[in-house]
């Protein structure tokens, strides 16, 4: 299973302490140029710099331009890149959370999944026993969640 990974996802798995969720869910893990460099002009030390480090991250180039053109005109370059590596590599599901961007996603007919939709997944697979603490660190962090969101999450993970 192939997944295309968005940045902000990165850094705030990182956050959480559960980077190597992504390995655990998914047989690869692709992230696009953009998200590499904007990983590194986090600096280092910063939460997500050290996906850049992990072999099993592959970094990769896209070939549409043109595609690429049309999705800068709505998205951020980040957001793009993820998109159009995402249709070129037939990837089983796009890791995004900007609503903007996953709408989008959706559009032209990409499976996406968010950060708690991964934590989710792995609570489901037994990968973690709890999602309060992971939220908890992100909303520290700064990660905005909706309370009514929270709730569901929690609702849905049994806790």
């Amino acid at each position: 299973m192939i997944v295309v990974s968005d940045t902000s996802p990165i850094i705030n798995l990182s956050v959480a302490g559960h980077l190597d969720l992504l390995r655990q869910l998914y047989e690869r893990v692709l992230i696009c140029e953009t998200v590499a460099e904007e990983l590194k002009q986090l600096g280092p030390n910063q939460p997500g710099v050290e996906a850049l480090d992990l072999e099993w991250i592959e970094i990769r180039g896209i070939q549409d331009k043109a595609r690429l053109e049309v999705e800068l005109e709505q998205l951020d370059a980040g957001e793009a890149e993820t998109i159009v590596l995402a249709l070129e590599s037939h990837a089983d599901w796009t890791l995004i959370d900007e609503r903007h961007g996953r709408e989008r996603a959706e559009s032209l007919g990409l499976k996406v999944v968010g950060l708690l939709g991964v934590l989710l997944d792995a609570k489901k697979h037994g990968l973690i026993a709890e999602i309060k603490p992971a939220l908890q660190s992100l909303q520290q962090f700064g990660f905005f969640m909706r309370p009514a969101l929270v709730a569901e999450v929690l609702r849905l993970a049994g806790e």
